[in-house]
């Protein structure tokens, strides 16, 4: 049996601290690797530059709390994460609007640019990926990540956090590789499987909902915290208290089919109080994978969504651009991103990269239509 701790109507300014005995001594009875005296890496979802309330990002008091009794066991603790998007200039930006860099300083917490430093290879299920060589500095993962429903994946969780691992332009390259989302689940898994943290802590107090992971999804509060040594369980219980059957996620299927954590909610025991359920909205065109087969087929051609620059909201900044993995973005007259979708892998990258949310996801007719 697999073991959850799960709290629910929490807000951030005030339940989490009274919470944090309990949360860490069901820690320390799950883990007989408890660190104490060790360094250890705190990786919260950091995906682009938005403040504390737009809920992309880790909330930064949960962060604090966390390094801060951390530190009390006596242990060096830091904060990394490495950000599509984001340069060695623009990570000092993202620290301070995201609230980390005051986490950092609150906390005693150290923030680590891994964009920075060099590589090391992790083998996975069964291939080998690139990541940040500060993970052969640090005694102990703790994975932090940010619960959204996401267009791709539809949920972003423990296992994609660790995406955030992977520095530079190779988390672009992935997307090329993998372009159909299953495929892309399926090598999520696989990176996953190469770091196993040790220990997740997943933010699901105020989420965002709809059409995620940053620009047109939805804030919601939902008071929820979950954590546990299994990531992939954390996961699974955590989509299904948004009302999403954890095996239509593909992330949570291909764990299953690979054996990598527990998915079967039978499976999983909960302290600290019992599950409970709200019912999320989720990215328009998942709304239309949950028809039968047989309709879903004859329907999907007419089924589509795909990036588009509000000329109202872009600054003409170019990171999208930049940041295309397929280089399908091109700048008008204006400046304004054009985007060629005969090339186009539908990714979302653009949109999650761009710092003034200026990228939005248009709707075939027929998904507008019923959504």
């Amino acid at each position: 049996m697999t073991a959850l701790f799960f709290l629910s109507q929490l807000r951030y300014d005030s339940g989490i601290s009274q919470h944090l005995d309990a949360l860490f001594d069901f820690w320390k009875i799950q883990d007989d690797g408890f660190p104490q005296n060790s360094k250890i890496l705190l990786k919260p979802n950091m995906l682009s530059p938005h403040p504390p309330e737009a809920s992309v990002t880790t909330h930064p008091l949960l962060v604090q709390l966390i390094a801060s009794v951390l530190r009390d066991f006596g242990n060096s603790v830091y904060i990394a994460d490495s950000p599509a998007g984001i340069n060695n200039k623009s990570m000092s930006r993202l620290w301070k609007i995201t609230g980390m860099e005051d986490a950092a300083r609150a906390s005693g917490a150290e923030l680590i640019n891994i964009n920075s430093r060099g590589l090391v290879e992790r083998k996975g299920i069964s291939r080998n990926f690139f990541f940040t060589d500060f993970l052969d500095e640090v005694d102990y993962v703790v994975n932090l990540p940010k619960l959204k429903t996401h267009g791709l994946t539809l949920i972003t969780g423990a296992m994609k956090n660790v995406f955030g691992l992977i520095p530079g332009i190779q988390k672009g390259e992935f997307h090329v590789r993998f372009p159909n989302p299953a495929d892309f689940s399926a090598n999520m898994v696989e990176i996953y499987a190469a770091v196993r943290p040790h220990f997740t802590i997943m933010d699901g107090i105020s989420i965002l909902e709809g059409n995620g992971p940053s620009s047109g999804g939805k804030v919601r509060y939902a008071g929820y915290l979950f954590a546990g040594t299994d990531g992939v369980a954390v996961d699974a219980v955590a989509a299904r208290s948004l009302g999403i059957d954890p095996l239509s996620v593909d992330m949570i299927r291909f764990a299953r089919e690979k054996q990598i954590g527990e998915t079967d909610l039978k499976n999983i025991s909960i302290s600290g109080g019992p599950l409970t359920h709200i019912q999320a909205e989720i990215p328009a065109p998942h709304v239309f994978s949950r028809l039968p087969e047989f309709s879903y087929s004859l329907l999907k051609k007419l089924i589509w969504s795909r990036p588009k620059a509000s000329p109202e909201q872009c600054t003409h900044c170019g990171i999208c651009i930049r940041n295309c993995p397929v280089k399908a973005m091109s700048p008008d007259g204006s400046g304004l991103p054009q985007i060629d979708y005969e090339t186009c892998i539908h990714c979302f990258c653009c949109a999650e990269v761009c710092p003034d949310d200026a990228i939005y996801q248009e709707y075939s007719w027929l998904v507008k239509l019923l959504s």
